[in-house]
């Protein structure tokens, strides 16, 4: 059986069942009504009549003419067939037919039946003397069924007909149903067919013998056969994909890893020979008398400050990326760090001619204090690097539960196709002319590293050719957070004469000669060597400090040195700074572990100064 032909069978049955249920009820409800008010009248006429017979018999003798004449006025009423009167014991006083005689099968029995059209009544009459009794005596009336029958029949017909009607309409209502309830049931086992390739077979539907829910249960049962196949190829494909990718990512560790030993092994080799530069520019000054040679002098330690800008930028970048710098939260007054980036950046934007205004708020957020100003100086650097006209803006604005700082500038602008790259390293906007000067690339992929460590978000948009702007949105200080104390800017060094025993260990012999000289010109005693066991030699009492290399010869580091002193002076407590060109994962965390002072080669002599001195006084005043 079609499925179509199940539908409407399922539809039909149960409707006709309630339609023929509905009906019966209807045509029962409406002949009780006309049978009650049959009854109702005829009840009504035969207490009519009796009440009437009564005065009749009051007035005068009941002769059969008076009678007669009033029980025509009875028939005279609509539907009345037959009207008599019976004396109580039975006898007939007076009878009036409508029409032709009744039949003696059709009058009433005695005693008269409470059929429908059949009724009676009581009426009591005076008594005849000499007793004066009161008699009784039955009126009796038959109303014409034919009413009754007329009424049952056009209730019937009337029904029948509403009923035929709401069959017709709910049937071809549910025939639009079923037809548009199939229909994308009819569309789905055609896509069926297609998938499972019925169609292509030249199989016709229902060719299995089934209905359309067999065929399309069919279908589905080897579409999913046909799925659980695909995925398991793909489940295959995935694993051979997975697993491919993942040596590939073990060959890009490798090379990541091999780059950067590379880069350690060659920024350590190149921060010796520059580091000595520096501390042999530092050892020549005082002894640069004339004005031209301390004008090439000054020269020789701007060129050594750019180099060493540009090491500890990529430092900063190897630093990251090893992991090692951990965030240490507390209050920062936005003023005061927005205060030092206007009085750091006043005179180079002035040099190039640009404004450098900011705009600040007097409240505090919740950031590194040192890892938020790298952020916003890294900013600063570049939107002056790229800017030859107008000026830089630096804001800090209000923005819901957090202070968005933001960095303006009228520079040359970035197209959006480069704002996926320009946090990348040694990434820079491609201009007419290339300009050496402007870095390695490396700036803004810092500030995305800090941004991401500290959790803060980070922004940019841009028009070309009119300038950028870089916003950075940092949460607002709680009442709980711990107070970040305001900088007052950086001191200089006193440069009086220091003094102290200083061991100095270093494995590069012009390292090792620059830094003695260095320190002997600043008033130290110095002793120098090249390795833990010439140290070791060398030294008779604890040293007021040890400033020395990470890596030393092979197999050997400062560290190492260091725990062999620390043995041999038991007891004796020395600060320990450590200079050193490694930028490797391995000796970042080392040091940090040990919580020694760290200065990246080249370091500036006045920051080194500054260090030792500190170093020093924090030793004598111990003592």
């Amino acid at each position: 059986m079609k499925l179509r032909t199940r539908i409407y069978l399922l539809g039909f049955v149960p409707l006709l069942l309630i339609t023929l249920l509905l009906g019966g009820y209807l045509i029962q409800t409406r002949l009780a009504e006309i049978e009650w008010g049959m009854r109702q009248q005829g009840e009504g006429l035969a207490r009519r009549l009796a009440l009437a017979v009564e005065q009749l018999a009051a007035a005068g003798p009941l002769t059969p003419e008076r009678l007669a004449a009033l029980m025509r006025s009875v028939l005279a009423e609509e539907g009345v067939r037959h009207v008599r009167v019976r004396a109580a014991d039975g006898g007939l006083i007076g009878e009036a037919v409508a029409g032709e005689n009744l039949s003696k099968a059709s009058r009433p029995p005695w005693p008269i039946d409470t059929d429908l059209g059949h009724y009676a009544a009581w009426a009591s009459l005076p008594g005849a003397p000499p007793s004066g009794m009161t008699q009784r005596v039955r009126v009796e009336l038959t109303l014409s069924p034919e009413r009754y029958w007329e009424a049952a029949r056009s209730t019937l017909a009337a029904v029948l007909a509403i009923l035929g009607l709401g069959l017709l309409t709910a049937g071809g209502f549910l025939f639009w149903l079923g037809r548009s309830s199939l229909r994308p049931l009819q569309e789905m086992r055609q896509t069926v067919r297609r998938l499972t390739g019925a169609e292509a077979a030249g199989l016709s539907a229902g060719a299995n013998g089934g209905d359309e829910l067999t065929e399309l249960q069919q279908g589905i049962r080897q579409m999913a056969e046909s799925l659980e196949a695909l995925r398991d190829n793909m489940r295959q494909q995935v694993a051979e994909v997975t697993a491919e990718l993942a040596r590939q990512k073990d060959t890009a560790e490798l090379a990541n890893r091999a780059k950067s030993r590379f880069l350690a092994a060659a920024s350590h080799d190149l921060r010796q020979p520059m580091h000595a530069i520096g501390l042999f520019a530092a050892a020549l000054q005082p002894h640069v008398t004339t004005e031209e040679g301390q004008a090439i002098l000054g020269k020789i330690q701007s060129s050594v400050a750019a180099t060493e800008g540009l090491f500890s930028t990529v430092l900063d970048v190897s630093k990251l990326d090893a992991g090692i710098i951990t965030p240490q939260l507390a209050r920062v007054s936005v003023a005061h760090l927005l205060d030092r980036l206007r009085d750091d950046f006043q005179y180079e934007a002035a040099s190039k001619g640009l404004r450098l205004k900011v705009h600040s708020l007097p409240l505090q957020v919740m950031s590194d204090p040192v890892l938020l100003d790298r952020i916003l100086r890294n900013l600063v650097s570049n939107a002056l690097r790229y800017t030859d006209r107008g000026g830089i803006l630096i804001a800090a604005r209000r923005h819901g539960e957090a202070v968005r700082f933001q960095v303006w500038d009228t520079g040359i602008g970035i197209p959006q196709e480069h704002f996926a790259d320009i946090f990348s390293e040694f990434y820079q906007i491609q201009t007419v002319k290339r300009d050496r000067t402007k870095g390695l690339g490396l700036g803004l992929a810092i500030v995305d590293r800090l941004v991401r460590l500290l959790n803060h978000e980070l922004s940019v948009r841009s028009i070309p050719g009119r300038g950028t702007v870089f916003s950075v949105d940092v949460a607002l200080a709680g009442a709980d957070a711990g107070q970040y104390p305001a900088s007052n800017g950086v001191m200089a060094a006193a440069y009086a004469r220091l003094h102290g025993r200083v061991l100095v260990i270093d494995d590069d012999e012009s390292v090792l000669d620059a830094l003695v000289a260095l320190l002997q010109g600043w008033g130290l005693e110095v002793i120098m060597a090249r390795s833990g066991d010439e140290a070791l030699s060398q030294m008779s009492q604890p040293p007021s400090l040890v400033l020395t290399d990470y890596r030393l010869s092979v197999g050997e580091t400062g560290l190492d040195v260091v725990e062999r002193l620390r043995r041999l002076f038991r007891g004796a407590e020395f600060p320990v700074v450590v200079v050193t060109g490694d930028t490797t994962d391995v000796g970042m965390r080392a040091i940090a572990d040990k919580g020694y002072p760290l200065l990246h080669k080249p370091v500036q002599p006045a920051k080194l100064r500054a260090l030792v001195s500190r170093l020093l006084r924090r030793e004598a005043a111990s003592a």
